[in-house]
């Protein structure tokens, strides 16, 4: 454990950088277009209440459901108002209803209304109504009314299989998906758009169609059939085929909180592009998923690394067929707890140029003779603010050369350069001479002073001939010689052993360094960031 303990301390700060890159990558930019008043926008739109779902058609306008007004309202990707449709209630076209999902009909035949022409848009209402729309109309007709039964539509799709077209309406109260076939009357698929795993409670709460495949989102009935219970990890998100069989439960839990609008980004969307994005009614943020494992991948973030929230938000769309931007998403909110409104967009914020730095030589080539230094300067211009510490190494010397730089590191301040000397050294060609026999040693040395003593010797016994005729003093002294005689002996030898010890095999002579010229590689490097400068090198 304690290992385990110190290899994860070791690791995190290398991973770090990562980190912060991956968290600086993810930051977009929320404009607000629209809104009632509660926030401030660019238009102003006092009749924009609780906007709900979004549809663009066919080189049409931004068609917003407003709940709260019981309008479906139509701008241009200015936010300019163009003109706005009326949806009835159940009880009759005298009073606005609650239009809350919307469809656009691209079918010439399907949907057709009473007057004859098929339908363009189709909105569901909390009430259990579907009505419709086309531009010989002022007002929405009803084709669908459910309200005796306690229907309450929250969220609509058009859906294609080998049957047809189809009308899907998911039906909160009654925890089921409603499907209408292309006159309006209800009609059942061979599946039922059901997932017997799912806790009780929980019910559809919208519904979308993405190539071919529908996107069911569910969120926690609350008593009664009113909005939704939010909560953390309150959601389940399921993928059913074009006649209603589940192929997967895609998302469970985790960070959605009654999820309602859903998109696929394109690849243009920042750090989230092919993600699929789901919006949250719940906490009003914005998660993104891996579009094939469905792993979460993070949240919608701004600048200062927050994730970007909007009270009570409904639907998320990317422009299409000409209206708004296909890289931009677009957002409804019912901000002020559903007493307010606000359509707005979210962008890719620009990706910030990290700081840099440019490297130079001062000259493009560098003369030296053998035994001499040369030098030349090496320059860090900063670029974008760039003021980190930057040190330096070379490759690409010949053999025997050495290099120094001096500062080994600059730190640049923002717009001014920075410099070091680089010096580079090349050694002497003059030969040493070889030692061994040629040389003195301890050991010779040693060895004439031993014969030169051994030579007094004799002098010494000369002097010791008066007293030989003392016969004790006699015997005394040929005592004290044969004791030093011995001696003397042992020390010659002695100093012929250690004379021989220094005789060896010659050493080689150092090689001269070779002349010529080669390319010399010079790096710079701060962090993550490294450049490289070469220039010529010349031996004379």
């Amino acid at each position: 454990m304690r290992m385990f303990q110190r290899i994860r301390y070791l690791i995190f700060p290398l991973l770090l950088p990562a980190l912060a890159h991956a968290q600086t990558n993810n930051s977009y930019t929320q404009n607000n277009l629209i809104s009632d008043g509660s926030v401030t926008a660019q238009q102003t739109d006092k009749t924009l209440i609780n906007p709900w779902g979004v549809a663009i058609g066919q080189q049409t306008p931004f068609w917003i459901n407003s709940a709260g007004s019981g309008l479906s309202e139509v701008y241009d990707s200015g936010g300019n108002k163009q003109f706005v449709v009326k949806i009835p209630t159940a009880g009759g076209s005298t009073n606005t209803g609650t239009p809350t999902g919307i469809a656009f009909n691209s079918s010439t035949t399907d949907f057709v209304l009473n007057q004859g022409s098929p339908a363009l848009f189709i909105f569901d209402a909390l009430d259990g109504t579907i009505s419709a729309w086309n531009s010989s109309l002022t007002d929405a007709q009803v084709m669908v009314n459910n309200s005796a039964s306690g229907a309450v539509y929250t969220g609509l799709a058009i859906d294609s299989n080998s049957t047809g077209n189809s009308i899907l309406a998911a039906n909160l109260a009654a925890n089921t998906i409603d499907v209408f076939d292309t006159k309006f009357a209800p009609t059942s698929l061979s599946g039922k758009f059901s997932d017997p795993t799912l806790p009780p409670g929980y019910a559809p709460f919208n519904v979308h169609v993405f190539n071919g495949q529908v996107y069911v989102m569910y969120a926690l009935q609350t008593a009664g059939g009113g909005p939704p219970t939010p909560g953390a990890g309150a959601g389940y998100i399921n993928i059913f085929d074009g006649s209603g069989n589940l192929l997967k439960r895609a998302i469970s839990g985790g960070n959605l909180n009654a999820p309602w609008g859903v998109a696929i980004a394109p690849a243009s969307f920042g750090a989230f592009g092919g993600d699929l994005l789901v919006g949250n009614f719940g906490d009003g943020t914005i998660n993104a998923y891996d579009a094939s494992t469905f792993a979460l991948k993070g949240q919608l973030q701004d600048a200062t690394g927050k994730p970007i929230t909007n009270d009570r938000l409904w639907e998320i769309l990317f422009g299409q067929n000409g209206t708004g931007d296909a890289g931009t998403l677009y957002f409804s909110a019912g901000v002020n707890n559903e007493k307010g409104g606000l359509f707005g967009s979210i962008t890719a914020a620009s990706p910030v140029v990290a700081g840099d730095f440019q490297l130079a030589v001062s000259a493009p080539s560098l003369t030296i003779a053998q035994g001499v230094a040369g030098t030349i300067q090496v320059s860090v211009a900063p670029t974008n603010g760039f003021n980190a510490p930057v040190s330096f190494s070379v490759s690409g010397l010949p053999t025997g050369f050495t290099f120094q730089f001096s500062p080994s590191s600059v730190t640049p301040a923002p717009g001014q350069a920075a410099s070091t000397t680089l010096t580079i050294s090349a050694s002497a060609s003059t030969a040493q001479p070889p030692t061994g026999y040629l040389a003195s040693s301890w050991g010779s040395s040693h060895l004439s002073q031993m014969v030169r003593v051994s030579a007094l010797f004799p002098l010494g016994l000369a002097g010791l001939l008066p007293i030989w005729t003392k016969r004790k003093t006699r015997q005394k002294y040929l005592m004290i010689c044969g004791g030093i005689l011995p001696l003397l002996a042992m020390m010659l030898m002695l100093g012929g052993c250690s004379a021989s010890t220094t005789s060896s095999t010659p050493s080689t002579p150092s090689a001269p360094v070779a002349t010529g010229t080669s390319t010399v590689t010079v790096t710079a490097t701060s962090g993550a960031v490294t450049h490289m400068t070469t220039f010529s090198l010349t031996v004379q």
